[in-house]
């Protein structure tokens, strides 16, 4: 199960690494779940290729263009777990949909990695009017988004990231150690034709291992 914060008809970095992870890996003959804000608000469920099912849960509207906010309670997440018994968990955000389904999978004892897209950068410019003109402001919501960021990922069983620079700055936040009984490990994509270029990682330390 993939779980994304942002998915098509948005066109930005997490969606293509997202959509194009999934149908690589339901080409490859896996069944492959994504979980996205829905576009409209209102749950309901896409198959838009054979092995893949897109579940599209319940949103409301937010300052990012275009973009939704996922409403799943811990019920909701629990409910997608025990619906498709995935199983790995790759959580794309540390937001509202991959904090609750990482949680969910703790819970169930299902493994769950997840990839730092996370750029604070490309979020304030959409932020309320009075974080713009005030500068400590974007400097505290800055601080208090990668403290969400490290809260969620410390407890994964994998970290990735997208490029080396991404991964240096997911351990520049402090995201190192063990967490959970696991090693959260930050790692960089290795490219794979067959998936679309995002179908394994790479750790740091040279090891690889796939990340759903």
């Amino acid at each position: 199960m993939l779980a994304t914060e942002t998915y098509t008809p948005l066109v930005n970095g997490p969606t293509v690494f997202t959509e194009r992870l999934a149908t690589g890996l339901a080409h490859r003959g896996h069944d492959v779940v994504v979980a996205a804000p829905s576009p409209n608000g209102h749950r309901f469920v896409e198959e838009p290729s054979r092995g893949l099912t897109i579940y599209r849960v319940r949103s409301i509207p937010t300052p990012y263009p275009q973009q939704r906010c996922a409403l799943l309670t811990r019920g909701d997440a629990d409910g997608l777990l025990t619906d498709f018994h995935p199983d790995l968990v790759h959580i794309q955000n540390h937001f509202v949909l991959g904090r609750a389904l990482a949680q969910a999978a703790r819970r169930r004892q299902i493994p769950a990695v997840g990839t730092n897209h996370f750029m604070p950068a490309n979020m304030l410019p959409h932020a309320p009017g009075i974080l713009l003109r005030l500068a400590p402001l974007r400097r505290g919501l800055s601080a208090a988004l990668w403290r969400q960021f490290v809260s969620v990922y410390r407890a994964l069983d994998a970290v990735t990231a997208p490029s080396q620079a991404a991964a240096a700055l997911a351990r520049a936040q402090g995201l190192r150690g063990q967490a959970g009984g696991a090693p959260s490990r930050s790692a960089t994509s290795a490219p794979d034709d067959d998936l679309g270029g995002a179908a394994a990682v790479q750790h740091l330390d040279g090891g690889a291992v796939p990340p759903a």
